[in-house]
């Protein structure tokens, strides 16, 4: 399965986590992957938000969306599904557990050695570090961020 997940922050004060939270996205809109659709100059809407806020409101409270740059720096990844369960990687075990050995990086894509035998191997995304963590940095080739800043709300000025 190949999946696309767009870059997006949501972010929540700590200090008042029921006060709501923000979610950050550096494009509200874009082209299409159709090059036969027609598409407005700005681009079309890349998601709906009435949609976002209605699935995320259970859980984090009021919504705002905002076009702005990512917060920069190492992350966790979540996912959380409507019925409120939800996944984090990394997670505890770290990137191999102990009885997947380590990290086999003669193969392609690199996998968690073997051990005891018989277990099926895991996939290592070595794009995300060793543990699967999401790096944001910055860039200095976009234009995104000066005119669409990192909000307040998320550590920016």
């Amino acid at each position: 399965m190949t999946v696309l997940v767009r870059p997006t922050a949501l972010c929540i004060d700590p200090s008042n986590p029921t006060a709501g939270a923000t979610l950050v996205t550096p494009f509200l809109t874009g082209p299409s992957a159709d090059p036969k659709e027609m598409v407005p100059p700005g681009g079309k809407p890349l998601f709906d938000p009435a949609t976002v806020k209605a699935a995320l409101a259970p859980q984090f409270g009021p919504i705002s969306i905002v076009q702005g740059c990512l917060p920069t720096g190492r992350f966790a990844m979540n996912l959380i599904y409507p019925t409120g369960q939800a996944w984090t990687v990394p997670n505890e075990t770290g990137s191999c557990a102990t009885a997947e050995g380590t990290i086999d990086r003669t193969v392609s894509p690199p996998i968690c050695s073997v051990r005891p035998p018989g277990a099926s191997p895991r996939d290592v995304l070595s794009s995300q570090g060793t543990r699967a963590v999401l790096e944001i940095t910055s860039s200095p080739q976009s234009s995104t961020c000066a005119q669409f800043p990192v909000p307040a709300v998320c550590g920016g000025k």
